[in-house]
């Protein structure tokens, strides 16, 4: 059977048996904190939460204030540049003169 490491970072759980993938993940933050001789990555993922069930934060986090703001404000100016363009610019296309 292959052996599987599970990588951790913050909420997010992966498993790989390939080393070259877990050298790259490791260089993008993740940290290696178990290994499991499954058939299937699905398999180890399985065993470490069974294991870790209690230490596992299973919520990711929440958006900041300051994003959410961000995003309504952004989502209501396309919503206003998306009427000036229908209702305002559209019309002028045809008049007839």
């Amino acid at each position: 059977m292959p052996k599987y490491t599970v990588l951790t970072r913050e909420h997010l759980i992966r498993a790989e048996s390939d080393e070259e993938t877990i050298e790259r993940f490791k260089r993008c933050g993740y940290q290696s904190v178990a290994e499991y001789e499954t058939t299937t990555a699905g398999g180890a993922l399985g065993q470490y939460r069974e294991e870790h069930a209690s230490e596992l934060n299973t919520t990711p986090p929440k958006m900041s204030p300051r994003m959410r703001k961000a995003l309504w404000f952004g989502g209501v100016g396309v919503v206003l540049w998306a009427s000036y363009l229908i209702f305002g610019l559209l019309p002028l296309a045809f008049v007839n003169e």
